[in-house]
């Protein structure tokens, strides 16, 4: 099982649709710094320029192939034992 949670100090948050689309409504313009992440790819920052009428176009591309997965670890930081002994 895997559960993520991201906690954010800005109400300007997006998540992206089945497209890849994603909006930001009410984002005041200004110059911001835009940080896009993914789990299985390096976080993206970039400074974008907002203007009045907003932003569109903007085309953002992540790179997941050096993602490699890995087995998930107990509690302790250590692989599961294969025969169960740890149970309690």
């Amino acid at each position: 099982m895997v559960n993520l949670v991201l906690a954010v100090s800005t109400p300007y948050v997006a998540r992206v649709n089945r497209s890849g689309a994603f909006q930001v409504p009410g984002v005041p313009a200004g110059t911001y710094r835009l940080h896009v992440w993914h789990e299985r790819a390096a976080e993206t920052v970039q400074s974008i320029t907002v203007s009045a009428s907003g932003l569109d176009g903007l085309v953002i591309a992540l790179d997941a192939r050096s993602y490699a997965p890995a087995p998930h670890p107990d509690k302790f930081g250590k692989p599961y034992a294969s025969t169960r002994a740890d149970r309690y």
